[in-house]
């Protein structure tokens, strides 16, 4: 059941933050402290220990800034316990081009 429960948190996580820009939901489904291991759009080193939601919500609004028409598809989520990994295909409209 710990397995459900936990994919849910990962789908309510790229569902809501990413595809309806509800960086408030940041507070609820982050952690207040985690340790980061994804480098920092353009940076040279892993973050470590940052503040759970507001790292979240500065990461979303410089990526969404970028890229406003972002959304991120679930390919695949399977778990184990409290180990979650997913497949992702984040898709965004180049600029200049016609939707396809």
């Amino acid at each position: 059941m710990m397995s459900e429960a936990n994919k849910e948190l990962v789908r309510r996580h790229f569902e809501e933050i990413w595809n309806r820009k509800d960086l408030s939901v940041a507070d609820e489904l982050m952690a207040a402290d985690y340790l980061e291991h994804a480098l920092a759009p353009f940076g040279q080193a892993e973050p470590g220990r940052v503040n759970g939601p507001a790292a979240m919500r500065e990461t979303a609004q410089w990526l969404l800034a970028q890229f406003p028409d972002l959304h991120m598809h679930i390919e695949a989520i399977v778990a184990e316990g409290d180990l979650v990994a997913m497949l992702q295909l984040g898709v965004v409209q180049p600029p200049g081009r016609p939707p396809a």
